[in-house]
C-alpha cells in the first residue's frame, strides 16, 4: 500500500494535532496538581510538598547547601585519623544528606579525590593541617594533585629502566 504524499501531510497534520491535544491536557493536569500540591500545603501547614528539589529536579533527592568535601573538612577538624566509615557517619551527624545505599564508598571517593585530606592508611584518612588552617577548597588545591600524578608516572619509568638494565646483566 503505497501513500501519496497528499495522504502523508495530512497524516503527519493529524499527528501534530494529537500532539498538541496531548500537551494542553498535561498542562491542565500539571497546573491542577499544583492546585492541589497548594491545598495541601494550606491544610498541613508545611510550606513545601513538592516532590522537585530545586537544584536536582530529581524527585526524593535533597539538595545540600554544602559540598561533601566542604562537610567532611569541617567535621573532620581536630580529629586525629579517621576510618571512612566514621568519616560517614561524621558526615550525616552534620546534616549532610545522600539517597546512595552504599554512602561510605561515596564518602571514600571523596576523601580519595579531594586534595584536603591525606590518606594515612588503608581505609583511613586524616585531614592535611594547611587545609584545616587554611579553610581552602578542593579546586583550590587540585593543581598539586596533578604534580603527583605526574611524580608517580616518572617513578614507573624509572621503575622500567632499572629492570631493563637488570634483565641485560643476566644474559651478559
Amino acid at each position: 500500500m503505497t501513500k501519496t504524499i497528499a495522504q502523508l501531510k495530512d497524516e503527519l497534520a493529524k499527528k501534530e494535532n494529537q500532539l498538541l491535544e496531548l500537551k494542553k491536557k498535561r498542562d491542565s493536569l500539571r497546573s491542577e496538581l499544583e492546585q492541589v500540591e497548594r491545598d495541601i500545603n494550606d491544610l498541613s501547614g508545611s510550606k513545601n510538598v513538592s516532590r522537585k528539589t530545586a537544584s536536582t529536579g530529581r524527585p526524593g533527592l535533597r539538595s545540600n547547601k554544602r559540598s561533601l568535601g566542604d562537610v567532611l573538612a569541617d567535621a573532620l577538624k581536630g580529629k586525629g585519623t579517621v576510618r571512612v566509615m566514621d568519616a560517614a557517619k561524621h558526615a550525616a551527624a552534620a546534616g549532610y544528606r545522600s539517597a546512595s545505599k552504599q554512602f561510605d564508598n561515596v564518602v571514600s571517593q571523596t576523601l580519595k579525590m579531594d586534595a584536603r585530606f591525606r590518606k594515612v592508611a588503608r581505609g583511613k584518612y586524616k585531614l592535611k593541617s594547611s587545609a584545616a588552617q587554611a579553610g581552602t577548597t578542593a579546586k583550590q588545591q587540585t593543581p598539586a594533585k596533578k604534580s603527583v600524578a605526574k611524580k608517580t608516572s616518572k617513578k614507573k619509568t624509572v621503575k622500567k629502566k632499572t629492570k631493563k638494565k637488570a634483565a641485560k646483566k643476566k644474559t651478559a
